[in-house]
């Protein structure tokens, strides 16, 4: 079974105590951090970041200042009305006091997305299967090029001179390093499956980037070069996992 890590930032130290309490009774959960403050919230999270951040509501503008943030939970202990504005910051919310259901499905729903995303070693079997040479009657593709053929022309896409591609339309806008861009009629998700699984990730329902090319990740947001994409929370842990291995 994987195990979830955790950490916590909360106002209200019996909301802490009784959250920690909860978390250290769940075999599944691993609590690594218990913060003290803005600062350490900032250190700890580079430092170590853990799956799940428990946060309190007055908090929540802290998040900004996490590169790469992890499934956020807001502690609501304030009765603040939530703040739209934020809503893309978290991941899920609870009321005070919490109720041990109500965590459960936050683990719950967690799982269910690390366990359908979760990224395999770029080595591994299943990155071999998306990086076998493939061809179909519109694209031809190797490890490292493709063919894409529109009416009776070819052009060749070399993938690792490619930012992102995304939906536009009824087809796929596929731009390169070099200011270029190619349209191909395509659905993204059929278009995603010819892509090697280890330069391209998607971010969003109608986005796949090349990840080797992301210059941020904060907020759920990445940028390659000036442009700026939300990433959904069901591709997030993919990701991230994606990023760390880019960085080992």
């Amino acid at each position: 079974m994987n195990i979830l890590t955790c950490a916590i930032f909360v106002y209200n130290k019996e909301v802490e105590s009784q959250l920690s309490d909860q978390l250290k009774k769940t075999s599944s959960v691993e609590l690594l951090h218990v913060l003290k403050n803005n600062m350490d919230l900032v250190e700890k999270m580079h430092q170590k970041p853990t799956d799940i951040l428990f946060i309190s509501d007055i908090y929540c503008g802290m998040l900004q200042n996490i590169n790469q943030p992890p499934f956020v939970v807001v502690i609501k202990e304030h009765g603040l009305p939530p703040d739209q504005n934020k809503r893309n910051l978290y991941f899920d919310m609870l009321n005070v006091p919490i109720q041990e259901q109500n965590l459960c499905d936050v683990f719950g729903k967690v799982f269910k997305i690390s366990n359908a995303y979760r990224y395999t070693s770029p080595t591994g079997p299943s990155a071999a299967e998306d990086t076998i040479k493939y061809q179909t009657n519109e694209a031809s593709v190797s490890d490292d090029q493709m063919f894409i053929k529109n009416g009776k022309v070819s052009y060749k896409i070399v993938f690792d001179e490619v930012l992102f591609i995304k939906n536009v339309g009824n087809s796929l806008q596929i731009v390169m390093e070099n200011g270029k861009n190619l349209f191909y009629r395509s659905t993204l998700r059929k278009f995603f499956l010819l892509l090697p699984a280890n330069r391209f990730a998607r971010v969003n329902k109608s986005v796949v980037v090349n990840y080797t090319k992301i210059s941020r990740f904060q907020n759920q947001e990445v940028w390659i070069q000036n442009e700026r994409f939300s990433v959904s929370r069901i591709y997030i842990v993919r990701l991230r996992e994606l990023l760390r291995l880019k960085r080992s």
